[in-house]
């Protein structure tokens, strides 16, 4: 009745009842950035936009790598705004 009244597969009711891990949670380990890593780096960008600073990809992904501690990938960034498009 509950996947009914929430419009959710039954399996997935079930896989969480046993503990299976969602999609998101499964892959976290994948992140360059983790969460609270990738907040900071969101609010950075909302506050130099408020700033009237103008963001440019390769200013993200360069804040972003000083972050990570390392390079990111050409491919981050774009994963990245899809993550964050605000």
């Amino acid at each position: 009745q509950a996947a009914k009244d929430f419009n959710v597969p039954r399996q997935t009711l079930t896989d969480r009842l046993n503990g299976k891990q969602t999609r998101q949670e499964a892959h976290a380990h994948q992140l360059q950035l983790p969460d609270g890593q990738e907040d900071i780096l969101v609010e950075w960008a909302k506050e130099m936009g408020r700033r009237g600073v103008p963001i440019t990809r390769q200013v993200l992904s360069d804040y972003a790598s000083e972050i990570a501690g390392h390079p990111l990938g050409r491919k981050w960034i774009d994963g990245f705004r899809s993550r964050h498009p605000d």
